[in-house]
């Protein structure tokens, strides 16, 4: 799966979270009125183990990596926007660029990308080029096993 298909997913778990569902025990109960009289105590059927405990889990956990490695605020907007929207806002992010190290921000044409930061010294990124890290960042970490659930 892709990273934009981990998030629909997510976002479709977390949107029914606290919704109420009660899951059917497995099996077939007898009615008492049909039961035979050498079934006194009928073998109860298992009860179904946790499913939305383990959803709700990987949903989380795809969700907090992307907050995680979010670092312009970009990201995620543009990872849960449909596809038909995801062209107009990757295209709507600045062309911008950036210091981490001191918090310098030029518009692009304004920088002479040779010499770097005026304040420090250091390369400043684009916003473009952030946003393509940290997305490379968050696949990384789901081949890794950063979701919780399989």
């Amino acid at each position: 799966m892709t990273l934009r298909q981990h998030v629909a997913k997510a976002m479709e778990i977390l949107s029914t979270d606290g919704v109420r569902s009660s899951t059917p025990r497995k099996g077939i109960m007898v009615p008492r009125a049909k039961r035979k009289s050498g079934m006194r105590n009928p073998k109860r059927p298992p009860i179904r183990e946790d499913v939305w405990g383990k959803q709700r889990d990987y949903a989380l956990s795809v969700m907090m990596l992307c907050e995680a490695y979010d670092r312009t605020g970009y990201m995620l907007e543009w990872l849960t926007a449909s596809d038909e929207t995801a062209a107009g806002v990757w295209h709507s992010i600045p062309d911008k660029v950036i210091c981490f190290e001191c918090g310098v921000k030029r518009l692009r044409a304004t920088v002479n990308e040779r010499r770097g930061c005026p304040r420090c010294g250091k390369k400043m990124l684009t916003y473009v080029g952030i946003v393509c890290s940290d997305i490379k960042l968050v696949e990384a970490a789901l081949r890794e096993g950063g979701v919780g659930v399989e």
